[in-house]
């Protein structure tokens, strides 16, 4: 299995030396903006994202294909995260984590949620807006730094490998993706 294997270890902890704030390191002051970015992947933000996008989307915009795609996304990217990890056990790095975190590490679930979920949500925005004339494009950028900064929030509080994260980004990008294609083919 590549988790294991020696050469990624040794990859993983080289990058991690890198990214992980030390108490003497000027980007330590960042610790409570980091902490509260990564909340945005924790299972009760993005529990009340979830509600309030399927209302949105159901309840009041009657788009019920976008509302399902909210919901099965949020339900989706939870449920394959825990899998993978009850099947890889991969063990969280030996630092002192700068905030608690429990389970298994591969793949990083804030990353693949923020990716395979808040992805979904940023694509049906962007595509909103183009319905309507505009590009979207500075909404896209911002969804991929948002996402991006939730990945790299796991590595900065030495509770993910690198690779935990860019597998978990990878999983919910590919998902994102094929709910895109999904939304493609269900449009008229």
């Amino acid at each position: 299995m590549l988790v294991g294997v020696d050469q990624v270890q040794a990859i993983d902890e080289n990058i991690q030396f890198y990214l992980f704030p030390h108490a003497d390191s000027w980007y330590y002051s960042l610790l409570p903006i980091i902490k509260g970015i990564t909340e945005f992947g924790s299972f009760n933000i993005t529990a009340i994202v979830a509600l309030v996008f399927v209302s949105y989307y159901g309840i009041f915009r009657k788009l019920y294909v976008n509302a399902y795609i909210v919901a099965v996304s949020f339900i989706s990217m939870w449920s394959i995260n825990y899998v993978l990890k009850i099947l890889l056990r991969r063990e969280r790095p030996e630092l002192e984590q700068l905030m608690a975190a429990h389970g298994y590490s591969f793949p990083s679930g804030h990353s693949m949620i923020a990716a395979g979920f808040y992805g979904v949500i940023f694509v049906l925005l962007v595509q909103t807006i183009k319905n309507r004339g505009g590009s979207g494009s500075l909404l896209a950028l911002f969804g991929a730094l948002f996402v991006l900064l939730i990945g790299y929030s796991r590595i900065y509080l030495g509770v993910h490998y690198p690779t935990d994260v860019v597998t978990g980004l990878l999983c919910g990008a590919i998902w994102t993706f094929c709910m895109h294609r999904l939304l493609q083919e269900a449009s008229p």
